[in-house]
């Protein structure tokens, strides 16, 4: 075992194509020559060492000039490690007539196929089997001189299992329990299920952030150590209303945070009486607004103009009055007077509120501040606005997928996270082999051994083991 020879090392990616020099195919034909040695009782062994490049599913075919003493040799179809073969159990009514059906090869493609159970409709018809678009099974079933069908379970099995195509497809045999020895009954087409190509580790990140329903977890979308590489950085702009954005840089995903605009102070008067409110509104958004003051003054005389003055930033309405000293200025006169004032139209804009004409009479209202003034920046992304926006960005997707993290519900505002590395990231190897040489030997000599991915990538590595 020492030293093995190797034959070939190729990155292998799927094609569903099994021809050289198609990318799905080790084959070694005229590069590796065969000693006449090979062919005897002392015959080398073949071993292929795959490594999974996430979610794989393989077998080892037959090389393209087979010599006819291979041919008894048997299916060198093989599952790999962690992978699932479908299968699917028929079980027409009654007893003892339940098949299971099981994909020769683990792997996904095996949900594709499907088995069936046909009622000729006529009498004395015999047992056949035929595969249709090389994935559905067509069992037609026995009758006899009346029509009834006659077929038991184990004669089904037997047929399946003896046919050329359906029986390299999938391995029938009785369901649990079941002998075999009734007769079956017209069954629906159903499909295989539960096959699942073999999978790599996938690395995997969850943060841990300050808040509470915030934190994420990042899955690698392929498995392998590759996914140890890939960083996710959440990143403040330190800006006002910023637009939630992901950008990738080779395995490194950047998601800059969304921020809140600015907002403008604003206050709405609460006065006694109809129709007679305004709403001031900083004419500077952010949150210095916050320190604009508005202030209705009686000036307690008779006749008394309406008088606008700004010392700071606070204003002072001084109300207008009547012979008799009453307050005459209407919420109209006022917006006017505000708006007009050199100094108080730099600090605020006065408008009426929604549906309202102003035609009231103001009253008097003390020292009253604008409120409400943000001067932005505050990272409003929630954790799933963040999933979303991964999701939604393919070259992130192609990366990682995320999910709420144990009792998370997405809803919590997320903070700024330094590049954070995913792991535990690895991958998956698994053997197939040792076979004898002999089985791969052509009919030019050659040693020609063609390893067909169906699903997938994976690196593959073709020993020769003497032996010894």
């Amino acid at each position: 075992m020492a030293n093995p020879a190797k034959l070939t090392v190729r990155t292998i990616v799927g094609n569903n194509a099994l021809a050289w020099p198609a990318a799905d195919t080790i084959d070694t034909t005229g590069t590796v020559p065969v000693v006449a040695a090979d062919m005897g009782g002392e015959a080398d062994r073949v071993a292929l060492l795959v490594t999974a490049r996430g979610a794989v599913s393989a077998r080892v075919a037959a090389g393209d000039l087979p010599p006819a003493v291979r041919q008894p040799l048997g299916d060198l179809s093989l599952p790999l490690a962690s992978a699932l073969a479908a299968s699917v159990l028929i079980n027409p009514a009654g007893a003892n007539n339940d098949v299971l059906y099981t994909a020769n090869v683990a792997g996904s493609q095996g949900n594709q196929l499907s088995v069936q159970y046909i009622d000729p409709g006529l009498p004395s018809q015999s047992l056949w089997v035929d595969v249709f678009e090389r994935h559905a099974i067509r069992v037609h079933l026995a009758t006899g001189a009346g029509g009834a069908i006659t077929s038991t379970a184990a004669e089904v099995i037997a047929a399946v299992n003896a046919h050329w195509f359906a029986g390299h497809l999938v391995t029938a045999a009785n369901g649990a329990g079941s002998s075999g020895a009734a007769a079956v009954t017209a069954v629906a087409e159903t499909s295989l299920a539960g096959g699942a190509d073999m999978d790599a580790t996938h690395a995997a990140l969850t943060t841990a952030l300050a808040g509470d329903n915030n934190d994420i977890i990042w899955t690698a979308a392929v498995g392998g150590a590759a996914g140890n590489d890939i960083t996710i950085a959440y990143v403040d702009p330190g800006a006002e209303d910023e637009a939630l954005a992901v950008t990738v840089t080779e395995n490194a995903i950047e998601v800059s945070l969304e921020t809140s605009p600015e907002v403008a102070a604003s206050v709405e008067t609460e006065l006694t009486g109809e129709d007679n409110d305004l709403v001031f509104t900083a004419v500077t958004p952010g949150a210095a607004g916050n320190s604009i003051t508005i202030t209705y003054t009686d000036p307690a005389g008779n006749d008394q103009s309406l008088d606008v003055t700004v010392v700071g930033t606070d204003i002072n309405v001084s109300l207008a009055t009547g012979s008799g000293g009453a307050i005459t200025s209407t919420a109209a006169e006022v917006l006017a007077a505000v708006n007009a004032d050199g100094e108080a139209k730099l600090l605020v804009l006065a408008s009426l509120p929604d549906g309202a004409t102003g035609a009231g009479v103001v009253t008097a209202m003390s020292e009253t501040a604008l409120t409400g003034g943000d001067d932005g920046g505050a990272i409003t992304s929630t954790a799933a606005d963040i999933i979303t926006e991964v999701a939604s960005t393919p070259a992130a997707a192609a990366l990682v997928s995320g999910a709420n993290a144990a009792a998370n519900d997405g809803t919590g505002v997320v903070t700024a996270m330094a590049a954070t590395a995913l792991t535990g990231g690895a991958d998956l190897m698994a053997l197939y082999g040792p076979f004898e040489s002999a089985r791969f030997v052509q009919d030019n000599g050659d040693l020609n051994i063609n390893f067909e991915i169906l699903n997938g990538e994976a690196d593959v590595i073709c020993f020769r083991l003497p032996r010894g």
